[in-house]
């Protein structure tokens, strides 16, 4: 899914009237808007900075949602839920089918140092 550039792309600030490749590889791809914000569409912006577990738990207690590079789905996220009914916080995903699930860590997923905040 791509747009034309009309004017400046607002992803790499390119003045180009054809479809611009960073608009193309950054596109919602549900509605096919770079600038889409809408986390039902899965296009979530992300931050460069890369991180291990120990950041990924800092940052959910601070209310912040944080993904894997490796992993495969559109749009997945895991946060952290702060006690409501439940008796304990306890850590959800938002899956690539926007559903909403309890997320265990796997031992890849612990390891690994490429998350980041979205």
């Amino acid at each position: 899914m791509s747009h034309t550039c009309s004017s400046t792309c607002p992803g790499c600030a390119c003045h180009i009237a054809s479809p611009c490749p960073h608009c193309v590889e950054h596109s919602c791809p549900e509605c096919g808007d770079p600038n889409c914000s809408n986390d039902s569409c899965g296009n979530i912006e992300e931050k460069n900075e890369r991180f291990g577990m120990g950041e990924v738990l800092l940052r959910l207690r601070d209310g912040k949602r944080v993904r894997r590079e490796g992993w495969n789905g559109k749009g997945m996220w895991i946060q952290l839920q702060m006690p409501g009914e439940m008796t304990v916080p306890y850590i959800y995903m938002k899956t690539a089918d926007n559903n909403l699930v309890p997320w265990l860590a796997s031992q890849t997923d612990i390891l690994a140092n490429d998350w980041s905040e979205v």
